[in-house]
């Protein structure tokens, strides 16, 4: 849909070079908690997860439900990896084995 393509660049255009290696950081140090060059993941996740939406309802297949894990992570502020995360230092007992069957698809 070119209207969700023109919206996501017209979120993104006006960021620096310095700005989007700073949120590339951020995002693989503090999820959705990342933060750079004033720009808040969170803030840019939830515009992009909804112009996704747009996007998917333009085309008329029912794709958007293949957002729902994104939705919840901007529900919750925890992306998948915070999840198992929890599960390991957890129920897991600091094994990565339970990861393999909760990561296959």
């Amino acid at each position: 849909d070119q209207t969700a393509l023109d919206a996501a660049w017209d979120l993104v255009k006006g960021l620096d070079g310095e700005t989007r290696e700073g949120l590339r950081v951020a995002a693989s140090v503090s999820a959705l908690k990342g933060e750079a060059g004033g720009v808040k993941l969170w803030d840019l996740a939830r515009a992009a997860v909804g112009l996704s939406h747009a996007g998917l309802v333009a085309r008329g297949l029912g794709e958007e439900v293949q957002l729902a894990p994104l939705v919840e992570s901007l529900k919750t502020g925890q992306v998948q990896a915070d999840r198992w995360l929890a599960l390991y230092e957890g129920d897991w007992g600091q094994s990565l084995s339970p990861l393999y069957a909760a990561a296959s698809l």
